[in-house]
């Protein structure tokens, strides 16, 4: 799930028609895209990792703002504050009639839902405030396709951006079955890989762990984080992908892979993962079904899921 400010613009105005504030939400997403406009908040359906461009006017009504404020709420997860404008006192004493927030936010998958909640606050002895609300949530996903070996499937494919892609996310969580993760995240701890493309790396997916010291590229901000994982990666050459029956037990469930990144990823190629305890300790594969570009494109995977003994 990604969510960033891209930045903020003021404006004055002279609306006077409404003591309380009001709020509109323009939401523009799709290929193509489409312009849609939430003037109550709304609901937003669209496929996995699909970038909307949020568009977000607070407008005063008869007196000024004194706040404008967004929180956040991912899947199960508590209420996080985002955004609180109050923080900034200085800009509200300007005479603010009207502010236009603009975030980039992206649709979650693993069925999770990511709420948004926008508040503008007038000032006056009534602090009139006015709450909007957008749900984002995926199309349902297609069912497993069955692979010629009857016992395993693969699960509908994930597409993780390059690190210089302004299009979607770099991260993935088994856990949350989400790829749309980005840095202003708060849940590093949940990420177990992170695809780039690099030089004579070219496709790679590596663990948050190899980001020792910010020395480290791509992305050596990751070196920062609080929590990075040593997710197992292992290149399973040699493998029939349409076969998993011969090599699972073998290769997965009683491999011993100690490597955090696989470079130089190709088409068809296998990749079996083992995640650290704290995220499940996960045994599995997944295979690479295709990659574009470089560092601005992408790379797709399906997991190899298991669906009878």
């Amino acid at each position: 799930m990604l969510l960033a400010a891209a930045g903020v613009a003021f404006a004055s105005c002279s609306e006077d028609d409404d003591a309380s504030p009001s709020i509109v939400i323009t939401a523009v997403y799709g290929d193509p895209a489409d312009t849609h406009i939430l003037t109550d908040g709304g609901e937003i359906v669209a496929d996995v990792g699909t970038m909307v461009a949020l568009s977000v006017r607070y407008v005063a009504g008869q007196n000024n703002l004194s706040g404008a404020k967004l929180d956040m709420k991912f899947g199960e997860d508590v209420w996080v504050e985002v955004m609180d404008s109050t923080l900034n006192e200085g800009v509200f004493n300007t005479g603010v009639k009207e502010l236009v927030i603009p975030y980039i936010a992206n649709i979650p998958g693993g069925g999770n839902e990511l709420l948004l909640r926008f508040s503008a606050i007038a000032r006056g002895r009534a602090g009139a405030e006015t709450t909007a609300q957008i749900s984002l949530k995926a199309k349902p996903e297609p069912d497993p396709v069955p692979l010629p070996d009857p016992t395993f499937a693969l699960l509908a494919p994930v597409t993780l951006h390059g690190q210089s892609s302004v299009a979607g996310g770099s991260f993935w969580s088994f856990a949350r079955n989400d790829m749309t993760w980005n840095f202003a995240n708060a849940s590093q701890a949940s990420i177990d890989f992170i695809y780039f493309n690099l030089g004579a790396s070219g496709a790679t997916l590596a663990a948050p762990s190899r980001w020792t010291t910010t020395s480290v590229t791509p992305m050596s901000n990751i070196a920062g984080w609080s929590v990075k994982n040593a997710t197992r990666l292992a290149l399973l050459d040699g493998v029939d992908r349409n076969a998993p029956a011969g090599w699972w037990d073998a290769e997965v469930v009683n491999g011993t892979f100690t490597s955090i990144e696989v470079n130089n990823l190709r088409v068809n190629d296998v990749v079996a993962y083992h995640t650290v305890a704290a995220n499940g300790s996960l045994k599995g594969a997944l295979v690479i079904t295709e990659i574009t570009g470089t560092t601005a494109g992408t790379i797709t995977f399906q997991i190899i899921e298991k669906v009878a003994e």
